[in-house]
């Protein structure tokens, strides 16, 4: 394997969890298009597939985030996924000041866990929120320890 290349979250709607991800983490729109077809369909083993994908990168590089708004077929309502459930639970996001993020989140009205707290190793200041669907992140601050 020579990267992760990039983890992909379906949505209900592309422009606000775009927006969501662009204003409080700073990632920046690559791609925003429509992908449909037999081929695609055949790809993903679904039938009749029309999907916008829109291409973020973060600050400083680094894996993609793609955001996938399916309107064919349309994505089931699903329930919010346990952090402690097995398979992909959250995605960790690092940033410059944890305590500004989770002031900034929680006067928008953003659900949050927590406030920032230190990890037992005293490395990090994390806290958890979740995006408009509900995906669960995890906010990471570095701190000298």
């Amino acid at each position: 394997m020579s990267g992760l290349r990039h983890v992909g979250i379906v949505v209900t709607d592309a422009d606000a969890s775009a927006g969501f991800y662009r204003d409080y983490f700073g990632f920046q729109t690559l791609a925003d298009r429509v992908e449909a077809g037999e081929v695609l369909s055949r790809q993903l083993a679904l039938t009749g597939v029309s999907v916008r994908t829109v291409k973020m990168r973060p600050p400083g590089g680094g894996a993609l985030l793609e955001l996938l708004q399916f309107h064919a077929p349309t994505a089931a309502a699903r329930d919010p996924r346990p952090l402690a459930a097995l398979g992909l639970t959250h995605i960790a996001l690092t940033v410059e000041d944890a305590h500004a993020v989770y002031r900034r989140l929680r006067d928008d009205g953003v659900a949050t866990r927590s406030a920032p707290t230190a990890a037992a190793d005293g490395k990090v200041q994390m806290f958890f929120c979740a995006d408009p669907d509900g995906v669960q992140l995890e906010i990471v601050q570095e701190t000298a320890a």
